[in-house]
């Protein structure tokens, strides 16, 4: 199954380029009046991607996916009998699983819009068990009618603000204090002026869901809802920033077994919400980026948190659920390009809030929580300082270097508000990356 999935993700692609670049495209569209008229369009194909080859070395056992490409945070610490923490390790790794293929089609008109597809992959997988496979990153279609735009497709998740993103050479633009994600969604925008724009969507999250059951959003049959104010000219060194607000609702039961062993249907859901603040300047040539988020199991975007069982419901089956709260933000600052060397540093910090009500702890023999689903609950905070230098041998040709220095403050343990009970201990990693990537 895997090996077609790539397949046919690759033929797509391949079926794409061969198609003449200029090739001219009739199309029919049919008025209310039923009246058929055939109008001519130019459809304009392109393909192109980026190799990229990516050399890590962490000084500390940390949380990463995607064979450490994907970086989180330092790992709790492992203390022997002798008190040494065997944590402490050198990590050597070099990668291609970021090469990235794309396929681009536009020049069409449709409904009176003007209409473009876009189909991008990389070689990260869904997972790490899938590593190396083709995945599909983007895939849709939009309509262009000016002041207003359809998107249909998947896309990324509109916590994530492509005119707000660091430049940072570790993979996805600031992950875990940025938000990442993409979803299948429907999304409509609508410019008032050239200053502010109104953002609309409805997303169902592919494989970046939620902490606990994988399907508690499809059984709650409720999609994702979004909505965004972004203010300024996106175009050029502008001023841009701008809020976001969501809301998610999970089900992560289906149905409970009673006293009497009967099984019993249950719609019981969770709510959850985020809030996301952003901004962009110029100071000079020197561009500032600042972005912040706070909300309620915010796992599907990258932070920390989840949800469980409240404590209070202990003797109740058919119990309610409370949430985990966290907040994240970071700053950019990008220098401008001198002798085709630009040099920049971005600062990171995301905090466990912990829960408002008491949730249910109890755990099975393994270790994991019977009722709750929490990523990570003992770590209350990590933070990461991140220097980068950044040279352009040419359009297409780029070199990078990365020394980035990450904490995180581990709880020996927790109470039902998923705070620490004493003393935290410390962790820190120093993680070098260099990247080269050639993009045609």
């Amino acid at each position: 199954m895997k090996n077609l999935y790539s397949k046919t993700v690759f033929t797509i692609l391949c079926a794409l380029t061969t198609v003449n670049a200029n090739a001219e495209v009739k199309l029919e569209l049919t008025d209310t009046n039923n009246r058929s008229e055939t109008r001519r369009s130019k459809a304009n194909f392109s393909f192109g991607g980026t190799v990229d080859a990516r050399f890590i070395y962490d000084s500390y056992d940390s949380y990463s996916a995607r064979d450490g490409v994907i970086y989180f945070y330092p790992s709790a610490p492992n203390f022997n009998v002798n008190g040494i923490d065997l944590n402490k390790n050198d990590a050597l790794n070099f990668s291609v699983f970021a090469t990235r293929l794309h396929a681009k089609v536009d020049g069409f008109t449709v409904l009176g819009a003007d209409a473009n597809v876009m189909i991008e992959t990389d070689f990260l997988g869904t997972s790490d068990d899938a590593l190396q496979l083709m995945r599909i990153r983007l895939a849709y279609f939009q309509l262009d009618w000016g002041n207003d735009k359809l998107l249909i497709g998947q896309s990324n998740s509109m916590n994530f603000i492509p005119e707000v993103v660091s430049g940072c050479v570790d993979f996805a633009g600031g992950l875990p204090f940025n938000t990442l994600n993409r979803a299948v969604q429907i999304r409509y925008d609508h410019s008032f002026n050239n200053i502010v724009t109104a953002s609309f969507n409805a997303e169902m999250y592919d494989h970046h869901r939620s902490v606990g059951p994988k399907d508690a959003q499809i059984d709650a049959a409720i999609p994702a809802l979004h909505a965004q104010l972004l203010f300024g000219n996106t175009s050029g060194k502008h001023t841009v920033g701008g809020i976001t607000f969501g809301a998610k609702w999970l089900q992560p039961r289906e149905s409970y077994i009673n006293n009497i062993f009967e099984e019993i249907k249950t719609d019981r859901t969770i709510f959850s919400y985020s809030v996301n603040g952003f901004f962009k300047f110029y100071a000079g040539d020197f561009k500032v980026q600042l972005y912040g988020i706070y909300g309620s199991n915010i796992t599907t975007l990258g932070n920390i948190g989840g949800y469980g069982k409240l404590l209070e419901d202990s003797e109740t089956i058919d119990y309610r659920l409370t949430n985990s709260y966290s907040a994240s933000g970071w700053l950019d600052i990008e220098s401008p390009t001198f002798n085709k060397f630009k040099i920049s540093l971005l600062m990171g910090y995301q905090k466990n809030l912990g829960t408002k009500e008491q949730i249910d702890l109890a755990t099975n023999d393994d270790g994991s929580y019977k009722y709750s689903y929490l990523k990570d609950p003992n770590l209350q905070s990590f933070s990461r300082i991140a220097p980068r230098i950044h040279y352009a041998a040419s359009k297409q040709l780029g070199f990078e270097l990365e020394y980035s220095y990450n904490t995180a403050s581990w709880a020996q343990e927790i109470d039902n508000n998923l705070k620490s009970v004493g003393a935290n201990d410390v962790t820190k990693n120093n993680r070098v990356l260099f990247r080269t990537f050639f993009k045609f």
